[in-house]
C-alpha cells in the first residue's frame, strides 16, 4: 500500500477524516481508495491492534480493500470482536474472530457485522466452558495426553490408555477423595487388589468325617462346596462324625431300659453290677468316677428280664451322660451288651471300634451311642448286662445316672406282641397249608400254618378247580321235543309254559324224517335272534342265539314252524345255561 497524496505523518492524521490511498492490484497497477485515517494509523504504527468502528470497516469491505488489513478490534456499538487477517478473510468474512465481552470463538461478517458462533472442536471449549462428547485433549506433544469427555477421562501413554468412566447417576452424589496431606497417596487398580502382593496360592477345605468337600482347593476362582455326607436318619456327633438316630424293630413300641445306678444287683462273674430296669428312679442321682483307664460301671437285668427267645436284630441306642474333670485331651468311652446265663457273661456285641469321644470337658451332656447288635438266641432265663468302659486321658470322667440325667437303652425288644396263638418269638409269620380234614391253624417256631384241604367226600374245605368245572357243567340243560307224526301241518309247540328259574337259550338243533319247514324260538311270543327262522330237513339244522335269548322265571317258551311241506317226524333240541 502506498499514500500519494498528503504527505502528512501519522501523528498528524484525524481518526475521522479520509486519506486517498492506492492500493496494490498487480505489477504497475493500483487503485486509489479513500481510507479512514484510524485503520492508516494502525497500518502505519507496525500493525498494531487498533480499535476501529464497524461502519468504517463496512465501508472498507464493500469496496473489498481488505485483503491485506490484519488485526483489528472492531466496535459495533455494544461489543468488540477481535479478528485475524492472518487467519484468511474469505468474501468479506474474517474466519477467525474472538467476542471479547464473552471470550466465545467464531467468525465475523464485516457486511452484515454479524458474528456468528463456531461449533467447538476437539481443543476448544464452549462459552460455558463445557465440552462435546468429543471432549478435550491436553497433549505433551511427546505421545502423552489427556482426553476430557462428557463421561470419561481417558488417559494415553505409548503403552496404552486408561479410562476413568462415570456411573450413570439418578440423583446429585458427591464423590470425595481421601484427605491426605502428609504425602502424595496412590490408588490402586482393581486387578492390584485382586493378584494381591501375598504367597497365598490356593485355598482348601477340610471338614469331619460327617461332611463332604468338593472342589477344594480353589487355585484362582471358585466356591468350596460343604455337604452332609449321612441320612436324615443320621445326626452329627461332637467329634464330627455320624451316629443313627434311635430306633427300633419288631412290632409295636420298643422296649426301653435305664440304667438305675443306686440298686446293686450283686456281683456277677466277679463283677459288681447295678440296675437295668424298664421303669426309671427319680430322685437324687448317683454318679460313677474313674481316674484310670477301665470299666465305670456295669448294669445287669432283673432275674427273668428280658423273658425273652430272641433279641431281634438292629441298632440298640444308648444315652448316657458324661463330664470330665477338665477339658482337652482326648477322653472317649464304648459300651458292650452281655448276656448272663446264671453262670457265665457272654459278649453279644459293642462299639469299642467306634468309641465315642467325650467333648464336654466339666459340662455334664448327653451322649449317644449305637450298637449294631445281631440276632441273638436267649433262654427265658436269661439276663442283659451292660458294661461300660473308660479311656480317661489324665482326667477324672464321671457318669452321672438317674433323676435329671437318665441314661436310657432302646433296645429291639417290641411290646406289640407278648405271644400270638402260644408262640412269644418277637418276629412271626403267617403261611397256608391244606393239610388235615378241616380248616386249622398250626402254630410253630414263628409260623402260623393256615391249612385249608381240598373239599371231597371226607374232607371239609375249599372247591378244588376240577370240582368247580363239573359243578358249573350241571348248569347246561336241554329242553326237548318230539313229533311222530307224519304230513305235520304248521304248529306252535310250547316248550316250557312257565320257566323255574332264569336262563339263556344258547343254540337250537332241529330235524326230520322227511320234508321240510321253517322254525322259530320265542321268548313270551318274541323271537330269538338267531334261531327265528332256522330251515328244517332231513339233516340236522343248528341255529345259535345272539341276543334276545335270556328267559327270566315265569317266561313262556314256545317253538314255532312255518312253510310246512311234507313234514314227518319232527325231532328238537334246546340248549340252555342256568344263570
Amino acid at each position: 500500500m502506498e499514500i500519494n497524496q498528503y504527505a502528512v505523518t501519522a501523528s498528524e492524521m484525524k481518526d475521522l477524516s479520509f486519506l486517498d490511498i492506492d492500493q496494490y492490484v498487480s505489477a504497475g497497477v493500483y487503485q486509489s481508495q479513500k481510507v479512514p485515517v484510524s485503520l492508516v494509523k494502525a497500518y502505519m504504527l507496525s500493525e498494531n491492534i487498533e480499535q476501529i468502528l464497524l461502519a468504517d470497516m463496512q465501508t472498507l469491505a464493500t469496496a473489498g480493500d481488505l485483503v491485506s488489513l490484519k488485526n483489528y478490534l472492531i466496535d459495533d456499538g455494544s461489543t468488540l470482536y477481535l479478528v485475524m487477517a492472518a487467519s484468511g478473510v474469505t468474501n468479506q468474512i474474517y474466519q477467525y474472530a474472538i467476542d471479547v465481552t464473552s471470550g466465545a470463538f467464531g467468525t465475523f461478517d464485516l457486511v452484515t457485522g454479524v458474528f456468528t458462533l463456531a461449533a467447538p472442536t476437539l481443543q476448544q471449549v464452549t462459552d460455558a466452558g463445557s465440552t462435546t462428547s468429543v471432549g478435550i485433549t491436553i497433549d505433551n506433544g511427546a505421545g502423552e495426553s489427556i482426553d476430557v469427555k462428557h463421561d470419561q477421562i481417558i488417559i494415553n501413554n505409548a503403552l496404552g490408555n486408561a479410562t476413568i468412566t462415570s456411573p450413570t447417576l439418578t440423583t446429585a452424589t458427591e464423590f470425595q477423595l481421601p484427605d491426605k496431606t502428609t504425602s502424595p497417596q496412590t490408588f490402586a487398580m482393581l486387578s492390584d487388589i485382586g493378584a494381591g502382593s501375598g504367597t497365598v496360592t490356593s485355598v482348601g477345605l477340610t471338614m469331619p468325617s460327617a461332611f463332604s468337600v468338593a472342589s477344594s482347593p480353589v487355585t484362582t476362582s471358585g466356591t468350596i462346596a460343604v455337604t452332609g455326607a449321612g441320612l436324615t436318619s443320621q445326626y452329627v456327633r461332637g467329634d464330627g462324625s455320624l451316629a443313627n438316630f434311635p430306633t427300633s424293630g419288631g412290632g409295636g413300641a420298643s422296649v426301653n431300659y435305664y440304667l438305675n445306678g443306686s440298686v446293686s444287683q450283686g456281683t456277677f462273674g466277679g463283677v459288681a453290677m447295678k440296675e437295668i430296669n424298664k421303669v426309671p428312679i427319680i430322685g437324687t442321682g448317683t454318679d460313677f468316677t474313674i481316674a484310670a483307664d477301665g470299666y465305670i460301671q456295669s448294669f445287669i437285668t432283673d432275674a427273668n428280664d428280658p423273658n425273652q427267645l430272641t433279641i431281634p436284630a438292629g441298632n440298640w441306642n444308648f444315652e448316657t451322660y458324661m463330664s470330665a474333670s477338665s477339658g482337652g485331651g482326648s477322653p472317649s468311652f464304648y459300651i458292650e451288651l452281655h448276656k448272663w446265663d446264671g453262670t457265665t457273661l457272654t459278649l453279644i456285641a459293642s462299639n469299642s471300634t467306634t468309641p465315642e469321644a467325650i467333648t464336654g470337658g466339666t459340662t455334664i451332656d448327653l451322649y449317644l451311642s449305637t450298637i449294631a447288635v445281631p440276632q441273638t438266641t436267649l433262654a427265658l432265663t436269661d439276663r442283659l448286662a451292660i458294661r461300660i468302659y473308660v479311656t480317661h486321658s489324665g482326667r477324672t470322667i464321671t457318669l452321672h445316672t438317674e433323676n435329671s440325667h437318665l441314661c436310657q437303652v432302646i433296645t429291639t425288644f417290641s411290646t406289640g406282641l407278648t405271644a400270638l396263638n402260644g408262640l412269644t418269638e418277637q418276629v412271626q409269620t403267617f403261611a397256608v397249608g391244606t393239610t388235615g380234614t378241616d380248616f386249622a391253624i398250626s402254630s410253630a417256631s414263628g409260623i402260623h400254618n393256615f391249612n385249608l384241604p381240598t373239599a371231597s367226600a371226607s374232607n371239609r374245605g375249599a372247591l378244588s378247580s376240577a370240582d368247580w368245572s363239573a359243578f358249573n357243567a350241571l348248569k347246561v340243560e336241554n329242553i326237548s321235543l318230539q313229533d311222530g307224526g307224519s304230513s305235520i301241518a304248521a304248529t306252535t309247540y310250547t316248550l316250557e309254559l312257565y320257566a323255574a328259574y332264569a336262563y339263556t337259550i344258547n343254540q337250537l338243533k332241529i330235524i326230520s324224517a322227511s320234508g321240510t319247514c321253517t322254525v322259530a324260538v320265542k321268548i313270551n311270543g318274541v323271537d330269538v335272534t338267531g334261531i327265528s327262522a332256522v330251515a328244517v330237513s332231513s339233516t340236522i339244522a343248528t341255529g345259535t342265539a345272539t341276543a334276545a335269548n335270556t328267559v327270566a322265571i315265569g317266561d313262556k317258551i314256545t317253538l314255532v314252524t312255518t312253510s310246512n311241506s311234507a313234514l314227518t317226524n319232527l325231532q328238537a333240541s334246546l340248549k340252555t345255561t342256568r344263570i
